[in-house]
């Protein structure tokens, strides 16, 4: 649970640019809608707003945005404590982002 936790937290942060909004009652997606149904786990896990953001803020001078040539897209967050490397979503299609990590 706590793994999974961690990796919508991510895709929290990682979807600065999609909304889920309520009116009259009813939600609905503002922004990417492929990152639409990524939106609405999180949600459900209620992890939502600012708070999360604020706690590990978006380093947009690092970020590698989606291409179609690359299939894939990466968000870098600076971590709260001192000292600490920033954290890495990278995310794309199912093989790509795999490829390129080094263990």
């Amino acid at each position: 649970a706590r793994l999974a936790r961690s990796c919508l937290a991510a895709v929290h942060l990682s979807n600065y640019g999609t909304q889920l909004l309520q009116e009259n009652g009813e939600f609905k997606i503002q922004g990417n809608m492929s990152e639409g149904a990524l939106v609405v786990a999180c949600a459900k896990a209620r992890l939502t707003g600012e708070a999360l953001r604020d706690r590990y803020p978006r380093q947009p001078d690092l970020e590698v945005p989606f291409s179609s040539s690359r299939k894939m897209m990466a968000t870098v967050h600076a971590l709260p404590e001192a000292g600490t490397f920033e954290a890495l979503d990278l995310r794309g299609a199912a093989e790509e982002p795999v490829t390129h990590l080094a263990v």
